[in-house]
C-alpha cells in the first residue's frame, strides 16, 4: 500500500517554519488492469526557511510507484515546468531520498525565507497492486489525501474515473469536495469492484507479489521485485548445492575412515597401550586425541616431569583465612625444582622459566601474585602449544594436503555476491535494510556453523552424528534463506547477491568441516580416543586395571576429576602409598596417583591445581591470557 504525502518547500525565517495546503485537487483513472493514474496538484503556502517539498509514499508489500513526472506551475504564466530529476542543491530538481520519500528544490539557502509563498506542484504517477483479492471480486481502499501532514487542507477535490470493464457493489463517491481537512485526517475510499472479463494484470497477488507487467518507468521509487523464474532458479540451484556438497563432504569423510568405530575396550590392555599411546609424551597424546592444546596439557607436562623426577610435587586444599575451614574444590599446587635449568630443553626449560620465578620452589599462590605485581603476563599454553602442534601436525596431518584450492570456489561466490550487493545497495537504497538484515542473519549463522564445523574437525568420537549434525547447519542456512525470499519483496540484485552469499557461506561451512588428516592420522586419534574411553570405564571400576605411573596420561586426558570420583568411592580398599613412584612407568597397582602427587587419591586434585597454573598466570585478573489498503503517506517540507 501506498501512503502519499506532498512536499512543502522551505521557507524560512530563522523563528520558525509553517505551511498548510491552500488548495488539492486530485483526479485519478483506474484503468481495466487494475492500475490507478493519479494526477496530483497541490498548492502550498509556506512561511519561513524552507528547502522544498517532500511527498512520502507508503508502499505496501506487492504495490508498486511509478513517477512519471514533476511539474511545478508558473504564477504569472501558468505553464507548466517540468522539474529534473538529479542534483538537489539547484531549483526546480528533484531526487528520491530514500525508498519511499520524494523531494525537491525550492528555494536556494542563500535566498530569502518565503513570507505565505503559494506554490503549486503537479505529480503524475502511477499505482499497481493496490486492489486486493476478495471472496466475490477485488476490493479498493485507498486514501487520497495523506493524513501525515502539518497543516490542513482548506479545500480538496477528487474526481475518480473507473475503467467501464469494472463494477461496483454498492456505493462509491467518484466526485467529491472537502474543506479545511485538519491534520491527521484523509480522504479514504473503499469499495469492492467487479472485473467480469478475467483477472486483471496489474491487481495484488494472493502472495502479495505485485504483477511483473506493469510498463517500464523512467522514474520508478522502488525497483520491480524479482520475477518468479528468478526466485524458483535460486531455490532450486541452493538446495541442490547444500544435497550435493553434503553428500560429498559425507563421502570424503567415510573414505577418510572417519566414521569407523573405536577399538571395542575389550580388546585393550596394557601391550596394546603401550604400543599405541605410551611411545607418545602425555602432552601430545592430549594434543592428538581432541587437537587442543590447554591446560590438560600443562599438567600433563609438569606430571610427566614429576614421574621423571626433575619436579617434586605436592598438592594442599586451600582454607578459608583466619577460620581455617576446607575450601571445597580450592587446591595449592607447590612445586621443588630437582632438576638443573641447564639439564632442560625446548618447552619444559621455558614452563620452569616462567614458573619458577625466584628459586627452586614456587606454588600457584606465589605464580599469581609475582605476575600481578610485575604487571606482566605468563601464558603457559603458549610456551608448550606451539612445538606440541608441531608435533601433532607430523603425526596427524597429510604429507600433501587435497584440499589445498577447496578455497577457490567460495572465493569466487564471495567476489560475485560483494559486487551483486554492492549494486544494490547504490542502485537500491529502499533495500538498505533488508540488505543489512538478510545478510546479517546469514553471517551469524554462518560464524555459529564454522564454530560447530571447527568441533567436528577436532572430535574423534561420534563423529559420524556430528558429522549429520554439521551439514544439517548448512541446510538451516539454506532454509533460512529461502524462508526470507517467500517472507520479503527483493529486487533480483539483492535476490542473487544475497544467493551467492549463501551459497559461499555453505560451501565453506562443509568445507571447513573437511579432515585434513591423512588416513593414518585419523586412525592414530581413533586408536587414541578408544585408548581414553578404556581408561575412563577402568575408573569406574573398584579395581581399575591402571597403573600410577600412567597418571600423566590421566591428567592429559582431562580424566583428573574421575580420579578423584574413583577414591572417593572405592579409595578406602586400596592400601596408601606415600612413598614416590618410580620412573620407569612399570609400578604395578593404581592408588589414584600415588604419593608424588599428594597420595591418598589426591591425582584429582593435584590435576586441578596444576591445570590452574594455566588461568593464574595473569598480569591483572588472574585470567589465562589467551497489507490491505493503499494510499496515505505523508508531505510537508525539508
Amino acid at each position: 500500500m501506498l501512503l502519499m504525502a506532498f512536499l512543502v518547500v522551505l521557507v524560512g525565517s530563522a523563528s520558525g517554519r509553517s505551511l498548510y495546503w491552500k488548495d488539492m485537487r486530485v483526479m485519478a483513472d483506474l484503468d481495466g488492469d487494475g492500475r490507478l493514474h493519479i494526477r496530483e496538484q497541490q498548492t502550498i503556502v509556506f512561511n519561513g526557511a524552507w528547502n522544498g517539498g517532500e511527498r512520502r509514499f507508503n508502499l505496501r508489500r506487492g504495490q508498486q510507484l511509478t513517477l512519471h513526472n514533476i511539474f511545478r506551475i508558473d504564477s504569472a504564466s501558468g505553464q507548466e515546468i517540468t522539474l529534473q530529476q538529479g542534483d538537489l542543491n539547484r531549483l526546480d530538481h528533484w531526487v528520491w531520498h530514500n525508498a519511499t520519500t520524494l523531494r525537491w528544490r525550492a528555494r536556494l539557502p542563500s535566498s530569502p525565507p518565503f513570507n505565505a509563498k503559494a506554490i503549486t506542484y503537479i505529480l503524475d504517477y502511477t499505482l499497481s497492486g493496490i486492489l486486493l483479492p476478495v471472496e466475490d471480486g477485488y476490493r479498493l481502499n485507498h486514501d487520497f489525501a495523506f493524513p501525515d501532514r502539518d497543516g490542513e487542507i482548506e479545500q480538496f477535490s477528487l474526481q475518480l474515473r473507473l475503467d467501464p470493464s469494472w463494477q461496483v457493489r454498492g456505493n462509491l463517491e467518484t466526485n467529491l469536495q472537502r474543506s479545511n481537512i485538519p491534520p491527521g485526517k484523509s480522504v479514504l475510499l473503499s469499495a469492492n469492484l467487479l472485473h467480469p472479463l478475467g483477472v486483471p494484470s496489474a491487481v495484488a497477488r494472493k502472495n502479495g507479489r505485485a504483477s511483473d507487467k506493469d510498463p517500464p518507468d523512467a522514474h520508478a521509487a522502488p525497483a520491480a521485485s524479482a520475477p518468479v523464474w528468478v526466485l524458483a532458479l535460486v531455490i532450486l540451484l541452493l538446495w541442490s548445492l547444500v544435497i550435493l556438497q553434503g553428500m560429498y563432504f559425507l563421502t570424503h569423510e567415510r573414505k577418510m575412515g572417519r566414521f569407523k568405530k573405536l577399538l571395542p575396550v575389550d580388546r585393550i590392555n596394557a601391550s596394546w597401550l603401550e604400543e599405541h599411546v605410551f611411545c607418545l609424551t602425555p602432552e601430545v597424546v592430549g594434543a592428538t586425541w581432541d587437537k587442543r592444546t590447554g591446560a590438560s596439557e600443562v599438567a600433563a607436562v609438569l606430571a610427566r616431569m614429576v614421574l621423571e623426577e626433575k619436579v617434586e610435587s605436592r598438592v594442599e586444599q586451600d582454607r578459608f583465612p583466619w577460620l581455617g575451614f576446607l575450601i571445597p574444590g580450592r587446591y595449592t599446587l607447590y612445586l621443588r625444582l630437582l632438576a638443573s635449568r641447564s639439564e632442560l630443553r625446548g618447552y619444559e626449560r621455558e614452563l620452569v622459566d616462567g614458573l619458577f620465578i625466584d628459586g627452586d620452589k614456587t606454588d600457584t599462590k606465589k605464580i599469581k601474585k609475582y605476575y600481578r605485581s610485575k604487571r606482566k603476563t605468563f601464558d603457559p599454553i603458549s610456551k608448550i602449544g606451539g612445538p606440541i602442534k608441531e608435533r601433532v601436525a607430523i603425526l596427524t596431518k597429510s604429507s600433501k594436503n587435497p584440499l589445498e584450492m577447496v578455497w577457490v570456489p567460495t572465493l569466487i561466490a564471495m567476489a560475485i555476491s560483494f559486487f551483486l550487493l554492492f549494486a544494490d545497495f547504490f542502485f537500491n537504497p529502499y533495500e538498505h535494510l533488508q540488505e543489512i538484515l538478510i545478510n546479517g542473519v546469514l553471517v551469524f549463522i554462518w560464524i555459529s556453523s564454522l564454530l560447530a564445523a571447527a568441533g567436528y574437525r577436532a572430535a574423534a568420537t561420534q563423529v559420524k552424528g556430528k558429522a549429520w549434525l554439521l551439514w544439517g547447519w548448512t541446510v538451516g542456512i539454506v532454509m533460512v534463506y529461502t524462508g526470507v525470499l517467500f517472507i520479503l519483496d527483493l529486487s533480483s540484485l539483492l535476490v542473487l547477491g544475497s544467493a551467492f552469499l549463501c551459497f559461499a557461506l555453505v560451501n565453506n561451512v562443509l568445507n571447513v568441516g573437511k579432515t585434513r588428516d591423512s588416513k593414518e592420522g585419523v586412525r592414530l586419534r581413533r586408536h587414541l580416543a578408544s585408548a581414553r574411553r578404556y581408561l575412563q570405564q577402568e575408573l569406574d571400576r573398584e579395581s581399575p586395571n591402571l597403573k600410577d605411573s600412567w597418571f600423566p596420561y590421566l591428567v592429559a586426558y582431562g580424566l583428573g576429576p574421575n580420579v578423584d570420583s574413583w577414591f572417593r568411592r572405592y579409595g578406602s580398599h586400596v592400601s596408601h602409598m606415600g612413598s614416590s613412584l618410580s620412573a620407569s612407568y612399570g609400578n604395578p597397582g593404581f592408588t589414584g596417583g600415588g604419593g608424588q602427587f599428594g597420595g591418598g587419591g589426591a591425582g584429582g586434585a593435584w590435576s586441578t591445581a596444576a591445570g590452574s597454573l594455566s588461568t593464574s598466570a595473569s598480569s591483572s585478573s588472574g585470567g589465562f591470557s589467551g497489507g490491505g489498503g493503499s494510499g496515505g503517506g505523508g508531505g510537508g517540507g525539508f
